[in-house]
């Protein structure tokens, strides 16, 4: 079971553009909630969990909205990053 971590920058790709980079920092968590750093502002979110116990968080809610999984923390590079 992977969990989300404190002081720890998640990455994840975009939907709609593989280019596109998404990040998030976690700056401290309970057992329910992550406060994290997204998009240079500081908010709440809830801590998801998945069917094979892996946790993740979904700051938005909207159809395209980012997914950062636990164990995502090696930025992915852009296709002209080589």
């Amino acid at each position: 079971m992977e969990k989300i971590k404190a002081n720890t920058t998640y990455y994840t790709r975009s939907i709609g553009d593989h280019n596109c980079i998404f990040e998030l920092t976690v700056l401290s968590r309970t057992a329910k909630t992550a406060l994290i750093n997204y998009d240079n502002e500081k908010r709440r979110t809830k801590i998801y969990t998945d069917s094979d116990g892996r946790e993740y968080l979904q700051p938005d809610h909207w159809s395209f909205a980012p997914t950062f999984r636990a164990g995502s923390t090696t930025k992915p590079k852009r296709d002209w990053e080589k």
